[in-house]
This record gives C-alpha cells, sequence and structure tokens, in this order.
C-alpha cells in the first residue's frame, strides 16, 4: 500500500498500527459476545448483538479523525519553525552524519 499511494512510512507505522488498530477494533465489535465479556451484559446491553460494531466504527471514524488534524498540526509546526525534509546533498551524505555529526555505519568498499 505503502509503494501504491507513494507516502513516506519509513517506520511502518500507519501499516502496523494504524490498518493493525483499525481492523483489531472492527472485528473486536463484531465478535464481541456476552461469553467473551460479561460486561456487554451489564454496561453495554443495550450495544450487544448486532449493533457494537457500529459503535465500534465510530471510535474508529473519531480516532482516525482526531490523529489526522494532531499530526497534521504537528507537522505544520514543524514546517514553520524547522523544515520537514532534509536537503538532497544531506540524504546523500547520510543524515547520521548531518543530523547527529556521528557515523551509524562505516563504510569501506572493497577492493
Amino acid at each position: 500500500m505503502k509503494g501504491w499511494l507513494r507516502y513516506d512510512d519509513a517506520l511502518d507505522v500507519w501499516g502496523v498500527h494504524g490498518v493493525g488498530g483499525t481492523v483489531g477494533l472492527l472485528v473486536a465489535g463484531v465478535c464481541a459476545t456476552a461469553a467473551s465479556n460479561p460486561n456487554l451484559t451489564l454496561n453495554l446491553a443495550s450495544l450487544a448483538g448486532n449493533s457494537l460494531w457500529r459503535e465500534q466504527l465510530k471510535g474508529i471514524g473519531i480516532t482516525l479523525g482526531w490523529t489526522t488534524l494532531g499530526t497534521a498540526l504537528v507537522a505544520l509546526v514543524v514546517q514553520r519553525l524547522l523544515g520537514l525534509r532534509s536537503t538532497i546533498e544531506a540524504e546523500v551524505e547520510g543524515l547520521d552524519v548531518n543530523d547527529h555529526d556521528e557515523e551509524g555505519y562505516i563504510y569501506e568498499p572493497k577492493s
């Protein structure tokens, strides 16, 4: 999906947490029964059965909206103060040297 949509996610945060968390929340709502969660017969009795997945879907929408807005705001502030991207020259030389003034890996070509 990352290659198809061409977005930058070096640590695969969206793939692991975004997609995995969304699927997990939805499946939890679909598969929830009173046998697996006694709270469904107490506090969530009106949602038990066929409608809990709808509530989970609402929660997913709120979470995705909130995190998208929060991420956009943080990215905007960082962009204005520091910039989000390194220069091409810094990337070619290595960000460990440019950003941290040290080498993470010492590359010695074979002769």
